[in-house]
């Protein structure tokens, strides 16, 4: 099976800082080993034992959409590919985007 992480930046950073003031000390984050030690739980877990594990990538976002992908889903939904809950999504988005240009043009 292969193996995609994608990882919350600010959650995951929150949720560490939480961790750092639990236990009274702060430890620096090595983001080169963060990869293997979800794929190491995943691999100690009886879900994904039997399972030959293939690390793809890891991806770290900030749950903001760019422009960019934004033309990206459009694009795709241009060339036929019909799905309503992406279409649903997309003119979300669009909204979004629109009371976003409004608060910082104000």
């Amino acid at each position: 099976m292969r193996v995609l992480i994608l990882i919350d930046a600010k959650n995951f950073e929150q949720g560490f800082f939480n961790l750092c003031n639990n236990r009274k000390e702060f430890r620096f984050i090595d983001f080169y080993k963060i990869s293997n030690f979800i794929l190491q739980y995943l691999k100690n877990n009886v879900q994904y034992k039997e399972m030959s594990l293939e690390h793809l990538r890891t991806y770290f976002y900030t749950g903001e959409y760019s422009e960019n992908l934004l033309q990206k889903i459009e694009k795709l939904l241009a060339d036929g590919y019909d799905n309503k809950v992406v279409n649903d999504l997309l003119e979300l988005t669009a909204k979004l985007n629109a009371i976003i240009y409004k608060l910082y043009i104000l």
